[in-house]
């Protein structure tokens, strides 16, 4: 019980720092979402109304917040991680968090993303234009020795889709096929 509430409070903290405002965790789950917990299968994080579904991996944390972000912008924070040990001993967690934001120009939060990173002292090491699943999308990504975030944003119609990706480096990398699965399942209904 220690460790999950430990967990929340982590994960307000990303959203904290993400929004500027501690949000309200809300506890409502569409059929679609998998259950907040530890992931025993594989499966889909869909959502009818917001119009987007991709795939997720078993053995990551999950918890779904539907409202209460300070951003009216916001309209849903899916969070996945995951726990490793590093050399030292050290209990080190891994993060993927996917938001569905409204947005009316992809310019401006390309910029914004980047003015982010910048103002955390984190340097943009590369941008690049993806495309998955007929989809185009804006992949940026930012890090210092040691440490790495990878955004990668869909844009259709005024709302976005970012997934957001961070870690130490050693397990960045050990992790980032599955981030790259993740973001290849990617789609709009």
């Amino acid at each position: 019980m220690k460790k999950e509430l430990t967990l929340v409070y982590i994960l307000l903290l990303v959203v904290v720092l993400n929004t500027g405002c501690a949000p309200k965790v809300n506890s409502i789950t569409p059929s679609t979402d998998p259950e907040p917990g530890t992931l025993s299968t594989e499966g889909d994080v869909s959502d009818n109304n917001l119009g987007y579904s991709f795939k997720y991996t078993d053995g990551w944390m999950v918890n779904i917040m539907n409202d209460g972000f300070g951003d009216a912008n916001i309209k849903k924070v899916v969070f996945f991680q995951k726990r490793e040990t590093d050399i030292g001993r050290s209990e080190v967690f891994i993060d993927l968090e996917f938001m569905v934001k409204s947005i009316p120009d992809l310019e401006a939060l390309k910029l914004e993303l980047k003015e982010q990173l910048q103002g955390s002292g984190i340097p943009v090491l590369s941008e690049d234009v993806i495309k998955v699943n007929d989809l185009i999308g804006y992949d940026l990504l930012g890090g210092i020795p040691g440490w790495k975030l990878r955004q990668v944003v869909f844009f259709a119609g005024g709302i976005t889709y970012i997934f957001k990706y961070s870690s130490q480096e050693e397990f960045y990398i050990l992790y980032e096929d599955t981030f790259e699965e993740i973001v290849n399942s990617f789609y709009l209904q």
